[in-house]
């Protein structure tokens, strides 16, 4: 018997004819299986289910091209196996996304509605990073969140995300919050904190805020003054984009100092001199306002052909050509390249002002994923998702 994937070519084969009598919708179907089958991709068993469909309902004309049509579509036999497709439902995480748990599978409309839906539920939003995996931050309000979602789903999940998730289910059961800053039962999480916070009380309010991410404790007591400081303390999530067109360079450092956040990493753009050359002199009277600009290195340089506005002179002139240690306040690098003095000698920064929107899945985006406070500073806001324009 003929099998049906040679009734596909041999309808393909008279196009002019099935043109004429097939409606378009099943046509292009019917092409677009032709051409899969020749690119050496077999149909799924899905796929012939639709492709039976399409025949049956259009018999009538696909007689006219082959008169035993009917027959072969009701022995429904095929040249070879069909196309398995290997189904993968896996929640994980992976060193490329540090900071994230990751949900991958293959298209599934059902999935993709539980996806649309995490957005309420979840801290954050979902990053789309492929065409079948999806990015939430890893916090354990996500954690739960994800988990319980995709809970029925046979999902292969991770064993130490699930046994976070195990942990903070037991917790939630108990409606108890060991996670409450105010009332931390983990001896050492607490003591870490008063080193590296200060005293947990509520005339502390904006640092507590700040560090809620570094320390991963849950507040919701905010102050509520309007001052910058105050609302970077408060954001919702450690990346931030705030307007250069609302405030200036030197607010955002006052800002940071009041948040005990220096030392601090500035990624400039790196390739345009004249750009560069701006953002240094931005940088520069900012720093000399806030009495930051004696420890300050800018770790790159421009051709001199390159260079018609002189970054390389000012940076000298400034004295920003300083060797990295452990004094230095502010560190300048290029967007696309880390110095690799910079991770050897074991410089870490409390925060990140980022005068790019390029910055992000690059060696030096790498080097600062466990910053709790990174700053988008520029006109236009990034499109990518996880930053919160506070102002």
């Amino acid at each position: 018997m003929t099998p049906v994937d040679f009734l596909l070519e041999q309808i393909y084969q008279s196009l002019p004819i099935a043109e004429t009598t097939i409606p378009k919708k099943d046509l292009r179907i019917i092409v677009s299986l032709k051409k899969q089958v020749q690119q050496h991709s077999f149909l799924t068993e899905n796929q012939s289910r639709l492709l039976i469909k399409i025949l049956k309902e259009n018999l009538k004309s696909i007689l006219v091209i082959n008169p035993d049509a009917e027959e072969i579509i009701f022995h429904n036999e095929w040249s070879q196996a069909f196309r398995v497709i290997e189904k993968i439902r896996k929640i994980y995480r992976d060193p490329a996304h540090a900071d994230a748990l990751l949900i991958e599978f293959n298209f599934d409309k059902k999935l993709k509605d539980i996806i649309q839906r995490l957005n309420e539920t979840i801290d954050g939003v979902v990053v789309a990073v492929g065409s079948r995996c999806y990015a939430v931050s890893f916090t354990e309000q996500n954690i739960h969140a994800v988990i319980t979602a995709f809970a029925k789903e046979k999902f292969e999940i991770d064993q130490k995300i699930l046994d976070f998730y195990n942990d903070i289910k037991k917790i939630l059961d108990a409606r108890e919050n060991p996670f409450d800053v105010f009332n931390l039962k983990d001896s050492k999480l607490k003591a870490a904190v008063e080193q590296g916070v200060g005293v947990i009380d509520r005339t502390n309010l904006n640092l507590l805020q700040d560090r809620k991410f570094r320390y991963q404790y849950q507040i919701s007591e905010k102050n509520q003054e309007t001052d910058l400081a105050t609302v970077i303390a408060n954001r919702q999530s450690p990346k931030i984009f705030i307007n250069s067109i609302e405030h200036s360079l030197t607010k955002v450092l006052t800002a940071l100092k009041n948040l005990h956040r220096f030392p601090l990493l500035v990624i400039f753009e790196g390739h345009d001199a004249k750009i560069n050359k701006n953002h240094l002199d931005i940088l520069s009277e900012a720093a000399a306002h806030n009495i930051l600009d004696d420890q300050v290195g800018i770790y790159f340089r421009f051709e001199t052909a390159a260079d018609p506005l002189g970054f390389n002179h000012a940076v000298s002139s400034l004295g920003y050509n300083k060797i990295l240690s452990e004094h230095t306040s502010i560190a300048g690098i290029a967007n696309n390249k880390l110095p690799k003095f910079m991770v050897k000698n074991g410089w870490k920064p409390m925060s990140v002002i980022s005068f790019t929107n390029g910055f992000k899945n690059n060696k030096s985006s790498v080097y600062t994923n466990d910053v709790d406070l990174v700053i988008y500073y520029g006109d236009k806001q990034p499109l990518y998702g996880g930053i919160d324009a506070i102002v």
